[in-house]
């Protein structure tokens, strides 16, 4: 790997970071840094690559002291109130000192592009592959030091700590929080100012509905992984995964199941708590409203516990239950494989279907968000196109009175979509 050249050391000038209390390191690059081995002090470090903005890196408490067993790494999730804010952004200080764990705490380079740019996702920019150099430079902190490294992040920095901790295998863990596991699935504003920053030859061509399809395009020609489905389809290579999934957040459905359906081996293990085995654990919880992150203290005990402890993931996950760190009000509405069931919710569904146009599913007995139930309305016509909708559990399917159609049909789906039943429904009037 070259150094940067003149060129890029104008466009990005070394970091001048706004803490006085941080002392500043500055590396010609990746291997320079490599190079000095545990010397490597505490500090500020500023690693230049060979394109694009450096890579900023905050170490506190010796984490390449091999006296520790363990060290945790923070990823940034979105940054808010971007325009009055000044890169680069680092993170965990705060709970690294509540839990008395040494840090490694990475900015995301790629915030640098645009001064209205709050997410990157760690991948960054065209020629300018982010992804790599974290990689390589958190291997070799784990390896020169002998520490095992916890990646701690939630929403846009979870997609990097999961990305990066899948990539690392034994030598890490992850803690992670409602995170994203595919960047274009996530807000399209927000992907696309993005995609416009990272690759400008992708500006003004993001109006189609094919912007996916080139963004996934210059992002692949990049080496980039903007989706994790490929990278978790043979199962969890880390050593230990808690992921903290809020039961009511949209991206339980966009991006955890899509994730999960992707993988042949994950099921449920606890009331709540999905995984693959005892140290691979998603649970669902009600840590916040939404998309909302865990309060701090709950990330200090699962880190704490995670650090210190031997205990599996999933016996974490059940101590920190019975504690009740979070509410559980809401349990029976946690996305669950009703597959087992399939026969009472059959016999427990009654289809209402009135005056040929109306149908309501209904159940006396269910809560109407039970299981993340819901149901899938197709209908279909010789010349008129299909149309797809879904609805809750009471919710009513009105078909459109200009519809040529010849049946509908209804289709039972648990939280992961998959089919329990359906039942299919004849125009009676056409």
């Amino acid at each position: 790997m070259s150094d940067p050249s003149t060129e890029t050391r104008a466009a990005y000038a070394p970091c001048q970071h706004e803490s006085p209390h941080l002392r500043h390191f500055e590396w010609e690059s990746v291997e320079a840094f490599v190079d000095a081995g545990r010397a490597v002090e505490d500090g500020l470090h500023t690693i230049h690559l060979p394109a694009g903005p450096h890579l900023d890196i905050m170490l506190k408490g010796r984490p390449l002291d091999p006296v520790h067993g363990t060290a945790c790494v923070f990823f940034n999730g979105a940054v808010g109130n971007r325009a009055k804010k000044t890169a680069p952004f680092l993170s965990g200080a705060g709970v690294s000192k509540a839990v008395d764990v040494p840090l490694i705490s990475v900015a995301d380079p790629s915030l640098r592009l645009n001064s209205e740019l709050g997410l990157a996702w760690y991948m960054g920019s065209e020629g300018a592959n982010a992804q790599r150099p974290i990689s390589a430079l958190l291997r070799h902190m784990a390896e020169v030091s002998g520490n095992h490294l916890v990646l701690v992040g939630g929403s846009g920095g979870g997609f990097a700590a999961l990305h990066q901790a899948q990539l690392l295998g034994e030598l890490a863990s992850a803690l992670v929080w409602n995170p994203q596991t595919d960047v274009l699935e996530y807000s399209p504003r927000l992907v696309k100012l993005y995609l416009e920053a990272a690759f400008p030859t992708l500006t003004g061509r993001l109006g189609g509905t094919d912007w996916k399809d080139l963004a996934r395009e210059r992002m692949d020609a990049n080496g980039m992984q903007s989706e994790l489905g490929s990278t978790f389809a043979d199962g969890f290579r880390m050593r230990r995964l808690i992921w903290l999934q809020n039961w009511n957040d949209w991206h339980t459905r966009s991006h955890m199941i899509p994730l999960l359906n992707a993988m042949s081996s994950t099921r449920e293990m606890w009331p709540g708590m999905i995984g693959s085995d005892d140290e691979h654990v998603i649970w669902m919880t009600e840590a916040g409203e939404g998309h909302a992150p865990p309060p701090a203290e709950a990330v200090q005990t699962l880190l704490a516990d995670m650090v210190r402890s031997d205990s599996s993931s999933l016996s974490t996950a059940k101590w920190a239950a019975a504690q009740a760190i979070f509410p559980r009000e809401f349990e029976k509405q946690y996305v669950r494989d009703l597959r087992p069931f399939r026969s009472p919710l059959q016999t427990a569904v009654e289809f209402v279907f009135v005056n040929g146009q109306k149908l309501t599913p209904k159940a006396a007995k269910l809560d109407s968000k039970f299981g993340g139930l819901r149901f899938k309305y197709e209908l279909v016509g010789t010349t008129a196109a299909r149309e797809t909708k879904y609805g809750g559990l009471g919710s009513t399917y009105v078909v459109p009175d200009e519809a040529d159609w010849d049946y509908l049909i209804v289709s039972a789906l648990d939280g992961f979509d998959h089919e329990l039943f359906s039942a299919r429904f004849l125009n009676q009037g056409g």
